[in-house]
This record gives C-alpha cells, structure tokens and sequence, in this order.
C-alpha cells in the first residue's frame, strides 16, 4: 500500500514537472555554463562567475633569505624589511629580516604570481614566486642603492 503512494506521489511529481510552463534553456555552448546566468546572477550583485565551493584556510608559510654577493661570498643582509605583493602591487604580507637574512611571510594566500620585494633605502631587490604549497623557501639578492 505504502509503495503505491510513493510511487503515485513520484509519479505525480515528475508529470508536473514536464507540465511546466517555464521555457527550457537549452546550452548551445559548454562555455556556456560559465556564464552568470546559469547561476542566476542578478546584474546588480557583487559576485558573478562559478560559485566557489571550497577556499584555502590553512596558513602559507614564504620561507626567504636576503643575500648580498653570490656564491660563497654573499652575506645576508639583516634587519631588512620585505613584502608580498600581488598581481596588482597591493602589498599581501610583510616581515623583516633576521641577524641571518632570514624572513618568513605568513598567511592565507592563494594560489598565483607573488612578488617578494624589499623596501629599504641602502638596498634593492625583488623575486618573482609562484606560490602552489603551504612552504616555500626563496632567496632575495640584494644590491646596494648608489
């Protein structure tokens, strides 16, 4: 008895549904699929394109030291201030230096280009990072700013 109701109520359900009134999109394109109005995307929201189902949470860890010279004979260089910057230049992160030229920057950041810069009067440098793993070691040379 139970399964002929649940079956009248299934098939009753799905009868309706091909019933509807509403006109059926059909993607001409997978590219299609992309767009925001197959999320329903209203033109004045802020958030537009695929929703995003999970983030990075966990903290990335930009493990870096700044030498002057190459070879056996660079020297770090301490207590310099370095930053993280984006595609856009906007500054992500910043760190200072250690007595050993050693830095760490730490955050939430996301996979993509990073620029790690230093900023200070006596000395120049930057290195372009591509940031794919929670750790990561890089090295900075410096050059003095005549």
């Amino acid at each position: 008895m139970k399964l002929k109701i649940y079956f009248l109520l299934g098939l009753s359900l799905i009868l309706s549904a091909c019933a509807s009134n509403q006109e059926k999109q059909e993607l001409k394109n997978p590219l299609e699929v992309l767009n925001g109005q197959t999320y329903n995307a209203r033109e004045d929201s802020q958030l537009g394109g695929i929703p995003v189902t999970g983030t990075k949470n966990k903290v990335t860890r930009i493990h870096g030291v700044i030498l002057q010279g190459e070879g056996v004979t660079a020297t770090p260089v301490k207590f310099i201030s370095v930053r993280l910057l984006d595609d856009d230049g906007v500054t992500i992160a910043n760190a200072t230096s250690d007595i050993k030229g050693a830095f760490v920057l730490s955050g939430i950041f996301f996979n993509g280009h990073y620029i790690v810069e230093i900023t200070s009067k006596k000395f120049k440098g930057a290195t372009r990072v591509y940031v794919n793993r929670y750790e990561q070691e890089i090295t900075i040379q410096a050059t003095p700013v005549k």
